[in-house]
């Protein structure tokens, strides 16, 4: 379960950098989400209860060359090394 609503916390941040019409800039770029609610048909209450409160922190790394190519393309893309 951890592991989806990490990758699911991971899919709205992408989408949200991807739908913002601001500049980024290289370097280490850190979000931290936390679960405010859980919705997820067929996951049983207890399970999403259990997810409730929870925090992920997630860093990614923006090289120069992501950085130019901007969050549209970023968010198409996937993670880099730095």
């Amino acid at each position: 379960m951890r592991a989806i609503a990490g990758i699911a916390a991971l899919f709205v941040c992408t989408a949200a950098l991807a739908a913002s019409s601001t500049p980024i800039s290289s370097g280490d770029w850190e979000m931290t989400i936390v679960m405010t609610s859980v919705d997820m048909p067929g996951v049983p209450a207890a399970a999403m209860q259990a997810m409730v409160g929870q925090t992920h922190t997630v860093t990614h790394c923006i090289t120069e060359e992501d950085a130019k190519k901007g969050p549209q393309e970023l968010a198409r893309q996937g993670s880099g090394d730095c």
